[in-house]
Parts: structure tokens; C-alpha cells; sequence
């Protein structure tokens, strides 16, 4: 293909997009849009280039499931054996892979801010795209801008899958570059919509006890996860809430009808920059008051900290005695990128009336205890303690803003499971 031409989105056609952005370049560096704007059969094609010309292709991606499904036996034999690297900026990475995958230690708020400014390098961009309803068929991000807008102005080539009109919230419209290849997938399905993440009688708990303990009027970010999707279940118009998050799950999208309060029957809007496919095939994102905005908006610190009562609730695998977050290790394993987790929690943490939260079972489902002595290597924490202010568990709420380390150590003692308690004490000595 050359630039500035259109194709129809074809196995044979991405191959010769592929070839064509990869042209003299002995190791491209190819950056993805998060999912879901992450055209994964593009990243195949590009990757399977890349093998037959014997060039070390580095793919930067934030695939938020983590699944990776551009991956297949022949190409993740490469990952394997270092002819093909995988750099993750967000998301979650299979465990089986996951000493495999290098990632950039930044939140996504610099992750953005170095791509904007080039110091992130990239050769090649590569998003899904949409069109849009206006009578001037502009094109749209969908339900995902991310950090797509950043990239965009890097200077990199760059290859757009069209996809047709997909239900999303309005956001930036895009404006094609002269030397842009454009492909048009008339084929294209949008994913299939995962319903609300499992949930317990913990998670409930938990829960209710973040709504109880919510003030009036609060910009309320949540994370991804069970225990983040039952504080919208317990959240009542009188909360009068608006939601400030990165990524919202689409089995929010009912809840977000039936929590409208006076703020948003006033105008303001809920703001996110991207959000999962719906599981309620008789709602519309579109028919909500929700706005999507790129990261370098949505996760601004200085615009975080300025909001005066912003409560940032997100969920970890632990957190130790000395309240250290670990979002990103399972058993040792990193398997997920802390992403923009850090920059609402900082933000959230210097909010006038805000608060930094971590809301988590006591225990894992399979009996693990969350709350722990200490934080063991490999793990690095994604959070230290002098930005966490509450904890809760089902066993209780903990307000460690102003307290000595040895009460911050008791107050997370209480909120462990009972039979974990001894232990911990037991730790401190």
C-alpha cells in the first residue's frame, strides 16, 4: 500500500500494510492503541512480517484483558526465544508469558506525557477506529481514546482500521494524516460483552461499605474488578456523584442510569477515557451522560488534585503492614501494569476533601490472606503508604491518614481475616 491509500480490511490487504509500514526499518517499534481500539489481526500481520524479514519487531500495547489474541504457537515461540519483544503500558499479561513481557514502570498519565513528547519512540501506529453517526461521517475512537490522540502526533506512520458505527459515549474526532493507510473492515464485530465481574458476599460488603462512607457530591473514580463494581451497586442518587475513572466496565452502564443525581441532571457529565463492551444489550452508552477523553486529560494530576472531593477506590492483590499496594504481582508473577491506578490514587490523595482508597477481601477466594506482614521480592509495590488513606475490607473500614506506623499497622491487622490475625501480630514483634 502507499500512503494515503484506502483498502478493504482483507488478510492480504494487511499484509501489504504491514510491509508497507515496516520498510527499511531494521527494529520498528510498533505502538497499539489500548484495547478495545487494538486491531489484532494488523498486529499478527505485522508481526509475521517482521519475522520473515528477520527484523526484531518491539509491539508497545496495552491489552487490558489480557488475552492476546495476536499471538499465536509461531509467534509466541518467538516471544519465547527473544526474536519478537512485548512492551505493556496497561493492562493485564498472561501469566504463562509474563516473565516474558517487558513493560514501561510508569503510570499512564507519563506514559502518555512521554509519548506526546517523543521520548517514548515509536516507528508505527496502529489503531481501530470508527465511524460516527454525523452527516459528515467523521471518524471517532469509539469506545477507547486512551493515549491513541498522543500518538498520533508523533510523526510515526501510521495504519487505522475502519470499523462501522460502534455504541459509545462522543469523544475526540479524528482527523486522517495525508500519509495515513486506511483500511475499512466492514467485517468487523465488536467484541463479545463480559458480564459483571464475579462477585461475593465479601465484594458486597465491601461495597456497602464504601457507599456508606462516600460524602455527598464526591468525583468518584473505580477501578476494574468485582469488589470496584459493587460500590456502583450500593451508590444511590442522593450520593449525587460523578464518575472520574480511566476505563468503565460495562456492566456499569444500568447502574449509571439509576444513580443520576443533581450534578448530572444539571449537565455534568461522567468522564472516563474508554469503556468495555455492555452486557445490556437493551441500554446504550450513548444514551448515558458519559464523555470520553484522552488519558492526558482524564488522568491529569494537577486536575485530579484540584477537584475537591475526589475519592479514588481501587482494588489490589495486597497490602502489607506498612501500607504497601501490590496491584501488578499474583504468587510472585507480574501480571498486571498498575496503569492509571497511581495517578488517581495521588490525585485522589491530595483532593482537599478526597481520599485514596483500596478496597479488597480480607482473603482471596482461595483462602490467601490479602492483608500481609510484608511486601516480598520480586514484588514492588504499586503504591506506598504515604499515599493510601482508607482501607476496607468486609471485616471493617481503616482511616490511616495521620496515624504513627505502629497504629497504621494495627488498624490493618483489624481489617484481616480473624484467623490471619494472630500472625501478623506475631510479625510485628
Amino acid at each position: 500500500m502507499t500512503p494515503g491509500a484506502v483498502d478493504t480490511a482483507t488478510p492480504e490487504s494487511r499484509r501489504r500494510a504491514a510491509n508497507s509500514l515496516l520498510e527499511g526499518l531494521a527494529r520498528p517499534r510498533i505502538l497499539a492503541a489500548m484495547s478495545p481500539a487494538q486491531p489484532d489481526e494488523l498486529l499478527a500481520a505485522l508481526i509475521d512480517v517482521a519475522l520473515e524479514r528477520g527484523a526484531l519487531a518491539t509491539v508497545v500495547l496495552a491489552d487490558l484483558p489480557g488475552i492476546f489474541s495476536f499471538l499465536d504457537d509461531r509467534r509466541t515461540a518467538a516471544l519465547r526465544s527473544g526474536d519478537l519483544r512485548l512492551v505493556t503500558l496497561a493492562g493485564a499479561v498472561p501469566a504463562p508469558l509474563a516473565r516474558y513481557v517487558d513493560h514501561v514502570p510508569r503510570t499512564l498519565w507519563d506514559v502518555d506525557r512521554l509519548l506526546a513528547s517523543g521520548a517514548l519512540a515509536v516507528d508505527v501506529v496502529v489503531a481501530r477506529v470508527h465511524e460516527t453517526s454525523d452527516a459528515a461521517r467523521t471518524l471517532g475512537h469509539g469506545s477507547m481514546v486512551g493515549y491513541t490522540t498522543s500518538a498520533f502526533g508523533l510523526g510515526a506512520r501510521v495504519c487505522l482500521e475502519v470499523a462501522r458505527e460502534v455504541d459509545a459515549p462522543p469523544g475526540p474526532v479524528i482527523e486522517i494524516g495525508r500519509d495515513w493507510l486506511v483500511l475499512r473492515d466492514e467485517a468487523w464485530e465488536p467484541p463479545a460483552a463480559a458480564g459483571p465481574a464475579r462477585a461475593d458476599a465479601a465484594a458486597d460488603e465491601i461495597g456497602r461499605l464504601v457507599a456508606q462512607i462516600l460524602p455527598r457530591g464526591a468525583d468518584l473514580q473505580l477501578g476494574l474488578g468485582a469488589v470496584p463494581e459493587a460500590v456502583i451497586n450500593h451508590l444511590r442518587p442522593e450520593h449525587d456523584v460523578v464518575l472520574r475513572s480511566g476505563i468503565l466496565p460495562g456492566s456499569v452502564l444500568a447502574a449509571l442510569l439509576s444513580i443520576t443525581g443533581e450534578r448530572t441532571l444539571s449537565g455534568e457529565h461522567h468522564v472516563a477515557t474508554g469503556v468495555m463492551p455492555s452486557p445490556a444489550a437493551d441500554l446504550r452508552w450513548s444514551s448515558t451522560a458519559v464523555t470520553l477523553r484522552p488519558v492526558s486529560a482524564t488522568h491529569a494530576p494537577d486536575s485530579l488534585a484540584s477537584l475537591p472531593r475526589l475519592w479514588a477506590v481501587n482494588s489490589a492483590f495486597e497490602i502489607d503492614l506498612h501500607g504497601q499496594v501490590n496491584a501488578e504481582y499474583a504468587r510472585g508473577i507480574k501480571v498486571a501494569s498498575a496503569g492509571g491506578q497511581i495517578d488517581f490514587a495521588q490525585g485522589a490523595h491530595l483532593s482537599a476533601e478526597g481520599a485514596a482508597v483500596v478496597a479488597i477481601p480480607s482473603r482471596a477466594r482461595n483462602g490467601t490472606p490479602r492483608i500481609v506482614a510484608a511486601l516480598t521480592p520480586p514484588v514492588n509495590p504499586t503504591s506506598t503508604g504515604g499515599v493510601l488513606d482508607i482501607v476496607v475490607t468486609e471485616q471493617g473500614i481503616a482511616r490511616l491518614t495521620g496515624l504513627t506506623a505502629d497504629e497504621r499497622a494495627a488498624a490493618l491487622i483489624g481489617l484481616a481475616h480473624p484467623d490471619d490475625r494472630a500472625a501478623l501480630r506475631a510479625a510485628l514483634c
